[in-house]
């Protein structure tokens, strides 16, 4: 049971009990510890709450500390907070483990007061926190947006030593300053760790591009190489987002020509797509296409992001082209698609072409509860001058909404 648990075969542990208790062998607290497991893992609440009544029948809540840990995150793992803080008051002892435990699951089920109401408890009980009990108050204190708090677990950190051997602590830290606002105060605490690595890094990074300030990511990019830190493949799609956010074609070029060098786009999909987003945002729509042409793994969304770019540049045309040789090599259009191609049809005024796609919409299905499709469909008709078509499709329940009125009423302005 043990081994399946281990490799995720959840429902073959579930099974194997039952066999077993059809044999008359009798389970042991380490069996109820996988059964457990298992049970969370699948969120199977119901056989949870079966094997918990079984347990506390035999009385080896009392005595087995692990047991009740287990239990507690079991219940965790399947939404039941309260059953979990029922479990966990009942404990013969509250230790490192449970109190992380819970502390743990609240942030994960976005309970952040409780979650810092149960670290108060942990600290009038005096046990000692560790690293993964500030990684979860941390990430509590993105979650509120507190950056007081997250200044005052920063001093407890400190005072405790633990940040100058933890990697995944610092890059929690880092990561609370970006996400609440505190760029320099993130760029100050990356700067001053002796556990930097990638990760730390990228993280930064990545969260001075969230932000919108692809000049900082770029700047802090450079600083990361000349420290000797080598790019990931999340290092550079993040970087090609900044060089997408400030127009910086030259830079882009760079990072295209050392992933060709490694040899990273052969089979990357997520990094091709990457590079004919920043290709098309810098406004170099002919590289763009070049870039996805030369790609061996392309993808509906690689082609979609190219559709959409051509149409956020105006070139309709373009747009329906290409979408045209999207089908030919057998790529089916998306959702994401067909809104971006009713906007084109709508730029060249291509009538026929919106309505081969209203067409292909009504076959598969697509507008029985899709308002977003049908206010397209709206806005395309009323922009193509169809404004018969436009209004009989606007009076359609799931259609009518404030841009579907905005999207017929454009199509009567002079």
């Amino acid at each position: 049971m043990t081994g399946y648990g281990h490799h995720g075969h959840n429902e073959k542990v579930l099974h194997l009990f039952e066999q077993m208790k059809s044999y008359g062998l009798a389970p042991s607290s380490a069996t109820y510890i996988c059964l457990l497991k298992a049970c969370g893992s699948i969120r199977a609440a119901e056989k949870g709450i079966e094997i918990h009544d079984e347990i506390s029948k035999k009385g080896l809540l009392a005595e087995d500390n692990l047991l009740c840990t287990t239990l507690l995150d079991m219940y965790s793992k399947c939404g039941l907070l309260s059953k979990a803080q029922e479990v966990f008051d009942k404990l013969p002892f509250h230790d490192i483990v449970s109190w992380n435990t819970l502390i743990t699951r609240y942030c994960q089920n976005n309970m952040n007061k409780e979650a810092l109401r149960s670290y108060e408890r942990m600290k009038q009980e005096e046990v000692s926190s560790d690293a993964i009990t500030f990684a979860s108050l941390l990430k509590a204190c993105v979650s509120i947006g507190s950056l007081e708090l997250g200044e005052h677990i920063h001093k407890e950190i400190q005072g405790k030593g633990l940040l100058q051997n933890d990697g995944i602590l610092a890059t929690s830290l880092v990561d609370m300053y970006v996400s609440c606002g505190s760029l320099v105060k993130a760029t100050q605490v990356l700067e001053e760790l002796h556990c930097q690595n990638e990760v730390s890094w990228t993280t930064l990074l990545t969260r001075f591009v969230q932000h919108g300030q692809g000049e900082e990511a770029l700047k802090y990019f450079e600083l990361m190489k000349l420290k000797g830190f080598s790019p990931t493949i999340a290092t550079c799609l993040c970087i090609l987002k900044a060089c997408a956010l400030q127009g910086a074609l030259d830079r882009g070029q760079e990072i295209h020509a050392d992933l060709i060098k490694e040899g990273e786009l052969e089979n990357n999909m997520v990094i091709g797509t990457a590079l004919v987003d920043m290709y098309a945002k810098c406004g170099s729509l002919v590289k763009a296409t070049q870039v996805l042409e030369e790609l061996h793994c392309q993808n509906e969304v690689s082609w979609t992001t190219l559709l959409t770019r051509f149409v956020q540049h105006g070139q309709g045309e373009e747009a329906l082209k290409y979408f045209e040789l999207m089908k030919l090599k057998d790529f089916s259009p998306t959702i994401a698609t067909c809104l971006c191609i009713l906007k084109a049809c709508a730029l060249q005024g291509a009538l026929d072409r919106g309505q081969e796609i209203h067409a292909d919409l009504i076959k598969e299905g697509e507008l029985e509860n899709n308002m977003v499709i049908g206010t397209a469909l709206v806005d395309m008709y009323a922009k193509c001058g169809a404004l018969i078509e436009a209004r009989k499709l606007f009076h359609e329940p799931l259609t009518r909404n404030v841009v579907s009125w905005g999207a017929l009423l454009g199509g009567y302005a002079p």
